[in-house]
């Protein structure tokens, strides 16, 4: 089985060529900001990648996903649940599951607060502590925008990003 997982392409996907595989993963920040015609965009070219299926979270960049959940649905209705072809390969998760070729995959977009984007929680607080208490034990495949905390979570700042929970 072929996987292949990218992430933080901020609207420059078009410059990727993703080889044909079984399940393409995009760990979030496909958009700069989350503006509409950036996410629209990126939804467009996904439905065309060469995979069997298309598993994504959103990231901290994808704002509109976290503050807009009107626009999230209509995006998802429109490319993921709606009557187009792409509704039976591509995977929106946020918070949610999915078995995949055999495979369980769990997506979570939540973030330790680190600047002022999306999808952030208070480090150390119940909430995110609970988000990552929900992730199912039988989880195979765990995909975060954020890294857990000190691995490979370092900032130019010397401050750690990553989830303690």
């Amino acid at each position: 089985m072929k996987i292949v997982a990218i992430s933080d392409t901020h609207g420059k996907h078009k410059g990727l060529k993703i080889p044909k595989c079984d399940i393409l993963i995009h760990a979030g920040d496909f958009s700069n900001v989350g503006k509409h015609d950036e996410v629209e965009r990126f939804l467009k070219w996904l439905v065309k990648q060469p995979a069997e299926h298309i598993i994504f979270c959103a990231g901290n960049h994808d704002l509109s996903f976290d503050y807009e959940p009107d626009f999230k649905e209509e995006m998802l209705r429109k490319y993921v649940w709606g009557t187009t072809p792409s509704n039976t390969k591509i995977h929106y998760l946020e918070d949610s599951s999915i078995i995949c070729k055999g495979i369980h995959f769990y997506g979570m977009p939540w973030c330790p607060k680190f600047g002022n984007w999306a999808f952030y929680l208070e480090r150390g607080s119940k909430e995110l502590k609970d988000k990552c208490n929900a992730i199912p034990l039988d989880t195979e495949v765990l995909i975060t925008h954020g890294p857990p905390h000190g691995i490979l979570d370092l900032t130019y700042s010397q401050d750690y990003a990553g989830c303690q929970a």
